[in-house]
């Protein structure tokens, strides 16, 4: 059935223009409603994003999803008769998988089209990633599952019990992050390694740019790995959780809660800009030529630089 389009009002947010590679809050919200009447929250918070094939995809609470063609103005959606939350989203093969709560993973070819199954499991889903022609989903109790096709899912054994929260594909292979500093990496998805980690505390994002892994975490963690193996402190500590990472043309972008952003041209050493908001951030990704980050109650937050340092003003 096709997708009825509903125009609601535009999300009210404050629309603060910072001078030269600033980030500014974003508005022009489309409420979209596929095939149900169910009730939605029309200011749902947006946990993941992420950029391919021209397209920003957001998802969050209330099985919502947004897309994107500038990584500005969002077109939201809801899921039919699904009210649980989205945590992860990533693509492969021409096809979006997105996952979250009681097992649930929705795939979409069109960004606008989604269609529901459920992983043998009711545990959480909460980080994501493809590679190597394989689709990994990680969650709670150390859960993770592959598949080749996106439809057919196989669980896979970890070596851990811990809440597994974000994953990423490079050099080759698999790393996944998680509770109690838990660090994992695979060739394959299938056979899994635990790697030391420096820190015993929570870590809920990792991404790879610039020669080199990023995981971030609560408190203020930031580590680094140049193979996923080895692993330093980069800072921890006495800040906000940073609960997401990614990497643009020379520089990598993290943001977490309380409005937190930071940048790095090398990846040692962090800055905080100005978001402009004092809302959660819960998700960031490069496309475009733009960094376009998503958080609490819809909002959305965009860059307008196209690589290199930022250069704040405002806020």
């Amino acid at each position: 059935m096709a997708c009825v389009e509903r125009r609601n009002a535009i999300f009210r947010v404050a629309l603060l223009v910072l001078a030269l590679a600033g980030f500014t809050l974003a508005g022009g919200v489309v409420l979209t409603s596929c095939g149900s009447d169910h009730h939605h929250d029309s200011n749902p918070d947006l946990l993941a994003v992420q950029f391919a094939q021209s397209a920003f995809v957001a998802v969050g609470k209330n099985g919502t999803t947004a897309n994107s063609g500038d990584g500005s103005n969002y077109f939201l959606q809801t899921m039919t008769s699904f009210t649980g939350a989205l945590f992860t989203v990533t693509f492969g093969n021409g096809i979006w998988v997105a996952a979250g709560d009681n097992g649930s993973v929705f795939t979409s070819t069109d960004t606008a089209n989604w269609f529901l199954q459920f992983l043998p499991s009711t545990a959480v889903m909460r980080g994501s990633a493809f590679g190597n022609g394989t689709y990994v989903l990680v969650g709670d109790f150390g859960m993770i599952f592959t598949s080749t096709n996106s439809g057919a899912w196989l669980g896979r054994a970890s070596g851990t019990g811990q809440k597994l929260n974000g994953a990423t594909f490079a050099q080759r292979q698999f790393v996944v992050v998680g509770e109690g500093g838990t660090i994992l990496t695979s060739p394959d998805g299938i056979t899994w390694t635990a790697r030391s980690s420096p820190i015993g505390g929570t870590l809920l994002g990792v991404d790879f740019g610039m020669g080199s892994y990023i995981a971030v975490g609560a408190a203020g963690t930031i580590l680094s790995s140049p193979d996923g193996v080895d692993w330093q402190i980069v800072q921890t500590g006495g800040a906000p959780d940073l609960q997401a990472v990614t990497f643009g043309p020379g520089e990598v972008v993290v943001v977490g809660r309380q409005g937190t952003i930071l940048t790095s041209t090398d990846g040692a050493s962090f800055t905080r800009v100005s978001s402009g908001t004092g809302k959660d951030l819960f998700g960031v990704t490069f496309g475009l030529g733009v960094f376009s980050v998503v958080g609490e109650s819809a909002t959305i937050v965009t860059s307008n630089a196209t690589g290199g340092a930022f250069q704040i003003g405002g806020g």
